[in-house]
């Protein structure tokens, strides 16, 4: 009766008392994970790769660009310890980067990573081979079915493509004999199935496998998704995005099947993800897409048509697509009077408006939606709202918006933080940074992480400055994790703001210049935050003596801020701006003038970290002109309001080094 068996097989014994455990694959980080020199060994996965590696080529080097291929071969393989070996192995006659662009064939590749005692594990293609023909007929049919699957699937999606193979009423037991053989794999979190990638090379590429009519799966595989984005359309699925960013794989395939075979089935999944299409990624997916729908002529371009580009416009706007055309075009094909499509033309034309500083269109936008609570779409654009209107100062604007925010996370009891939903997590950083408030700013960083991985990026931003501000190295690591996650091409340009706050903190003055002048010419399309940032861009290129730079960047900057509606904050850093490159010009009129000017702007819009530094270039020009007592004094006022904030970060400049003043 103590007897204890312990059993390696292939699938569970079925006899009473077994306890099964599955031996998983690899550990691999999870795919938003920047994977770096630093944390590429922390994963078994990847250091089994690279042990095989330095086995198969001994001495190879391991760069940025290798770290990168590497990551890609190890997520493409699932971390399946044999696949890992064999594609280590072919490092002995061809370089990493041929080595991850034709890992996809896996399966066809001939040859062993090393002597197999069975000729199963000699190739990969033969250890698949031997468990798919230990499995019954339609089994096997059933496998290759579900090979359509591009994501994780659950059973519902599993009975609507065995249609094709009139197996839907038994998908369900074949499904679970498939997870018993191992050739399928449950998450018990999500309950969701998955297939190895190289499960499903075999399923879909080796000619030894009979497969069911491809057309009639692909069909059925298209009809559940467009279903499923109509779900997504009307909030079915909440308004956290994570579960639908995971079937986007899913969702291109069928709407590019769409797209070829049934337009108004494309046409209605473009429009059923209009409210969430912004956060979903797939950019290279979206913009042939975009493309496709601009091809039709006007006699094909019926509201259906309409209804499609309207929604998507805000997304093509963001991926730096000239809307203008199509936007006028739209209103005489859509429906008369308002409506949820109307309003999406109002949103399409309200995005590039708010960049620009002139937040009044996407302002009356987002009253629609509290107002109508469409709280699917409200969950994305009341946060951007928000954020525009923190980055312009308007603060008095942007804290109801806020709160709307909180309202609607505590109306659906959202598992992430109140302001994580969208750009709301960073207009909440914003917000209290500009108020001096950076502390809380700060803790934020302590909260789950934003939940839209396409927003990421703002937050990791808004965070940085925060933490340069304070000099808070560990909030800053914090943020540059967060800046590794995916974003939008538009938004690419916070990538070097954020590693510029951090080269600023580290005192590594060349460093920030770079990233400076990186961030003010990739920031072109969205001068809000080219000002917002300008007395920064200054700090550093003023630091590594590039003042004509910095004289360029402040002039661009003018012109910019006459083009847009109130706003304080912008104003104060123009004039603050102003202030860095007169003073290290040695024009001190023009320096003082400006510095007085950007207090008296910060004062009255109690904005108190643009007061200090404005009380700070006033003391310094007040020193440089040889008016000691004066420059004390305003020292004196500016470091009082300084260890109020624990405001750490100094403006003050000149050319060849940052100068800190001090009441001393």
């Amino acid at each position: 009766p103590d007897t204890r068996t312990l059993v390696t097989s292939r699938e569970p014994l079925g006899i009473p008392g077994e306890a099964v455990w599955r031996v998983p694959a690899l550990g691999l980080p999870d795919e938003s994970t920047r994977m770096t020199l630093d944390n590429l060994e922390q994963h078994d996965a990847f250091r089994l790769f690279l042990a095989r590696a330095r086995e198969a080529r001994p001495g190879m080097a391991i760069d940025r660009r290798a770290v990168e291929h590497i990551a890609s071969i190890c997520r493409e393989l699932d971390g399946m310890p044999l696949a890992l070996e064999l594609a280590a192995a072919r490092l002995r006659t061809l370089p990493l980067e041929s080595v991850a662009h034709g890992v996809n064939g896996i399966t066809r590749w001939k040859g062993s990573c090393r002597r197999a005692p069975l000729s199963r594990h000699a190739t990969l293609r033969a250890s698949i081979e031997w468990s798919f023909d230990l499995i019954s007929p339609i089994e096997q049919q059933m496998l290759v079915v579900l090979a359509v699957f591009r994501s994780p699937f659950d059973t519902d999606a599993a009975r609507a493509v065995a249609v094709a193979i009139d197996a839907d009423d038994e998908a369900v037991d074949l499904i679970q004999r498939l997870t018993d053989v191992g050739l399928l794999h449950l998450d018990d979190d999500s309950g969701r199935y998955r297939m190895l990638q190289t499960v499903r090379q075999f399923c879909l590429e080796d000619e030894s496998v009979e497969r069911p009519h491809r057309r009639h799966v692909d069909a059925a595989h298209a009809r559940f998704f467009a279903s499923w984005c109509a779900e997504v359309g009307v909030g079915k699925h909440g308004i956290e995005h994570r579960p639908v960013v995971r079937r986007m794989p899913d969702v291109v395939a069928a709407l590019d099947w769409a797209r070829a075979n049934d337009h108004h089935t494309a046409f209605r999944m473009c429009s059923d993800l209009a409210p969430v299409r912004s956060a979903l990624g797939h950019g290279a997916d979206f913009d042939e897409t975009w493309r496709w729908l601009l091809a039709f002529d006007d006699e094909h371009r019926d509201p259906v048509w309409a209804e499609a580009v309207a929604g998507l416009l805000t997304t093509a706007a963001s991926r730096c697509f000239d809307t203008t055309l199509v936007a006028a075009q739209l209103s005489a094909h859509l429906p008369a009077g308002p409506g949820r499509t109307r309003s999406w033309l109002e949103r399409g034309t309200a995005m590039v408006p708010a960049f620009s500083g002139r937040p009044a269109q996407i302002q009356s936008y987002t009253a629609g939606l509290l107002d109508r609570r469409d709280d699917v779409e409200a969950s994305i654009y009341v946060g951007f709202a928000a954020y525009m209107l923190a980055l312009m100062g308007r603060l008095d604007e942007c804290d109801p918006l806020l709160e709307q925010l909180r309202r609607l996370t505590r109306r659906h009891d959202t598992p992430f933080s109140v302001d994580s939903v969208g750009n709301g997590y960073a207009a909440a950083i914003t917000a209290e940074t500009i108020r001096g408030d950076l502390g809380l700013a700060r803790d934020r960083s302590r909260r789950p992480v934003p939940t839209d991985p396409a927003f990421s990026i703002t937050s990791a931003a808004a965070l940085a400055h925060a933490a340069l501000l304070s000099s808070d190295s560990e909030t800053m690591e914090r943020a540059l994790e967060w800046a590794t996650q995916g974003s939008f091409p538009l938004l690419q340009f916070l990538a070097p703001f954020t590693s510029c706050c951090r080269a600023l903190l580290d005192g590594a003055v060349r460093e920030a210049a770079d990233h400076a002048g990186e961030f003010w010419d990739e920031a072109i399309a969205v001068p809000v935050w080219r000002l917002f940032a300008l007395p920064l861009v200054n700090s550093a290129l003023i630091s590594a003596g590039r003042v004509d730079a910095a004289g360029a960047a402040t002039v661009r900057a003018a012109v910019l801020l006459a083009d847009m509606a109130t706003a304080p904050l912008l104003t104060a850093a123009l004039h603050l701006a102003q202030s860095q490159l007169a003073l290290a010009r040695g024009d001190l009129d023009i320096a003082e003038q400006a510095a007085i000017t950007a207090l008296e702007t910060a004062q009255s819009h109690q904005l108190p970290l643009a007061v200090v530094d404005a009380l700070e270039l006033s003391a310094a020009v007040a020193e440089r002109s040889g008016e000691i007592v004066v420059s004390r004094s305003l020292a004196e006022r500016a470091r009082a309001e300084r260890d109020r904030l624990a405001y750490r970060f100094a403006l003050t400049t000149v050319p060849g080094g940052q100068t800190r003043i001090t009441a001393s």
